[in-house]
């Protein structure tokens, strides 16, 4: 459940963030000698100027020779200086939710469960089971019936919206596992940055 890195600069953008993100690729990582006379060639930029003005940048420490960003793409590099503008306190949650269409609350993010796993699965019968103490292999909060090309596939979906919980589904997915011919895991992009220690292994595109 991770937004698109178009969706991700175009709320960047609407949060007004976007100067903070400049300030820390230009002044902070490049070090830019003339960073008060791009920051005004900047604040003039039409909006969607400015996402390419910063993808430039990042394009200059993508190809740079500091440890920190090699083998990064430029997008990843911007996802990366959102991130530590949030760790930092400069982006309130407020907007860091926004930016990642995050929410610390699960049910909240049923519906886009939803509807991603019926695009998947278009033919499956959908059955919320968060609530149900009865099943043999604990409770995901949906599960799915799949016709395959023997018999049925019994799909368990766990929905996990903190890293805390989501530190317990490596579990969970063994136990699963012994019902369910697949587990998914439904997380947040801010959910997964902030257990990933490598943005790399994230999808950007």
């Amino acid at each position: 459940m991770f937004p698109s890195f178009e969706d991700v600069s175009k709320r960047l953008l609407k949060s007004k963030y976007d100067k903070e993100v400049f300030k820390k690729l230009v002044d902070e990582w490049l070090h830019h000698i003339q960073f008060y006379d791009e920051k005004k060639k900047y604040d003039q930029k039409k909006s969607y100027e400015k996402i390419e003005v910063l993808l430039k940048y990042a394009e200059k420490l993508a190809s740079s020779k500091l440890d920190l960003f090699e083998g990064k793409k430029p997008n990843e590099i911007i996802v990366e200086a959102i991130v530590e503008l949030i760790e930092e306190g400069t982006i309130p949650i407020k907007w860091r939710n926004y930016i990642f269409g995050h929410s610390d609350e699960e049910r909240e993010l049923y519906p886009l469960v939803k509807k991603g796993v019926w695009e998947k699965h278009k033919k499956a019968k959908l059955f919320e089971t968060a609530n149900m103490k009865d099943l043999p292999c604990g409770n995901p909060d949906f599960v799915l019936l799949e016709k395959g090309l023997v018999g049925e596939n019994f799909i368990a979906v766990e929905v996990k919206a903190n890293k805390d919980a989501l530190k317990n589904f490596f579990n969970q997915a063994l136990n699963y596992r012994k019902c369910y011919d697949i587990v998914y895991l439904a997380t947040t992009g801010w959910c997964a940055i902030s257990h990933e220690k490598s943005l790399s292994k994230i999808n950007f595109s």
